[in-house]
């Protein structure tokens, strides 16, 4: 290869991977460094803008959720409470189940009953 080729070949290349450095672009092709104080000014500005656009969506995030609460209590009506959830013990929920037995048994005789007399 050429030298011609290769200087051609390292200006793609780097166009191509830092084509958003902090170095401004001369008119004859060739690049002047910035200043400390420019790339501090460069970088502060670029700070703004995105603090700018953070809040931005920041504010119609707020306006999304507040538009959400309002349609979901337009249309499911006002918040319930929420009421603690009281778990059973195992004899609890065994003395139910038995409780519930004993209900059924009830009234499986009772219907027993009913259809020998009649």
């Amino acid at each position: 290869m050429k030298l011609e080729q290769i200087n051609e070949k390292a200006r793609k290349s780097y166009n191509k991977y830092f084509k958003n450095a902090y170095d401004q672009k001369m008119s004859q092709g060739t690049r002047k460094e910035m200043t400390y104080v420019e790339m501090m000014e460069m970088i502060h500005r670029d700070i703004e803008k995105e603090e700018a656009k953070l809040k931005e969506l920041n504010m119609i995030k707020h306006v999304l959720e507040h538009d959400a609460k309002q349609a979901g209590s337009f249309y499911f009506g006002k918040d319930k409470e929420v009421r603690p959830v009281h778990h059973d013990t195992v004899d609890e929920m065994r003395s139910q189940l038995n409780e519930n037995m004993a209900s059924q048994l009830a009234h499986m005789n009772d219907l027993k009953q009913e259809t020998m007399c009649k």
